[in-house]
């Protein structure tokens, strides 16, 4: 497997420049949970239209075409399942963390993101450890 060091030292300078951009580390959390939140709905969507369509034209091929498609298809809905998932549980994570560290979150910090409203709604003593 081959590593993709351009594009491992961009996410790495853009995660560093997120880090100065906001005030405290939460507002660094709370801005990538956000980003998240805007990027992997989207692609799930995709994700599932991309499925139907191949397993719909993988019907119109012989045997092996019809289970090449059906195995696309498949790992085209474990991705959009994946990326619910993530949706779902970067947020709770991500509050049970904050709330962890002893740091209050209150509305002006958490921002107009669908991510910092849900940590902002989370009881404080939401701790997993």
């Amino acid at each position: 497997m081959k590593i993709n060091f351009k594009l491992i030292t961009v996410i790495a300078l853009y995660m560093t420049f997120l880090v100065f951009a906001a005030s405290g580390l939460e507002g660094t959390l709370i801005e990538i949970c956000d980003m998240l939140m805007g990027l992997v709905g989207p692609l799930a969507y995709l994700l599932v239209s991309a499925a139907a369509v191949v397993y719909i034209f993988g019907q119109f091929g012989d045997a092996q075409m019809r289970a090449r498609a059906n195995t696309w298809a498949q790992s085209c809905i474990m991705g959009a399942v994946m990326g619910w998932l993530i949706i779902t549980l970067v947020p709770v994570f991500l509050g049970a963390l904050i709330a962890a560290s002893g740091v209050a979150i209150d509305a002006s910090s958490a921002g107009s993101g669908a991510c910092g409203q849900m940590i902002s709604d989370m009881a404080p003593p939401f701790i997993f450890f």
